[in-house]
């Protein structure tokens, strides 16, 4: 049909930095990973994640759902973790955004996913 299937996208950071006058030194090193699936027609999932390799921890992750009804779309954020921590739920008219139905549970926000 022309349209992808699926996105991955793959990085990775390392950095040190020493502070003389405070006598510290710091070693960063993280993997993160953003895959991007279009299921059907319909149906989109988005997953993103930073993993901190020092600490062998997610430092950050993300879940999307986006659905598309025709006239109406949804979408389903979740981040288990961090300062976001929280989850969106929105269901709105297409050619209408602005009437919509959201609701947001812990620190996540609409403004936040992007």
């Amino acid at each position: 049909s022309g349209s992808k299937t699926f996105s991955i996208g793959i990085n990775s950071s390392y950095q040190f930095s020493e502070s003389r006058r405070l006598g510290t030194k710091t070693l960063t090193r993280w993997f993160r990973a953003a895959l991007d699936i279009n299921l059907t027609a319909g149906w989109r999932v988005l997953y993103n994640f930073q993993y901190d390799i020092q600490t062998k921890s997610f430092s950050s992750q993300d879940l999307r759902l986006n659905r598309d009804l025709h006239c109406w779309q949804g979408e389903f954020a979740w981040v288990p973790t961090g300062a976001r921590a929280g989850y969106y739920v929105r269901i709105a008219i297409k050619m209408h955004p602005d009437i919509k139905v959201e609701q947001t549970g812990g620190s996540l926000r609409a403004n936040s996913l992007y």
